[in-house]
């Protein structure tokens, strides 16, 4: 387990204010920031979610997500749960 990150180790609560600021925090540029400054949270979600029939995400989504990556970790119920570890 040397290889993974320090969150891997840190299972502290993040608050709602927490969320809220990182959901808000633009990630790109001033001009980005300037539009994203202005969404709501639930305006953030909806700009970046993706449509999953059945659960399952269509092939297209799944690609731009994953790009690259030689390692991907799937499944909602080991994200920052101590139990999974």
């Amino acid at each position: 387990f040397l290889a993974v990150g320090e969150s891997f180790w840190d299972f502290r609560q993040v608050s709602d204010d927490e969320v809220r600021e990182l959901l808000a925090t633009p990630t790109v540029g001033m001009a980005t920031a300037r539009i994203r400054f202005a969404e709501t949270p639930a305006g953030v979600i909806a700009r970046c979610a993706v449509d999953a029939p059945s659960g399952v995400p269509p092939r297209e989504a799944l690609e731009e997500l994953v790009g690259d990556a030689r390692i991907v970790l799937i499944g909602e119920a080991s994200h920052g749960t101590q139990e999974f570890y």
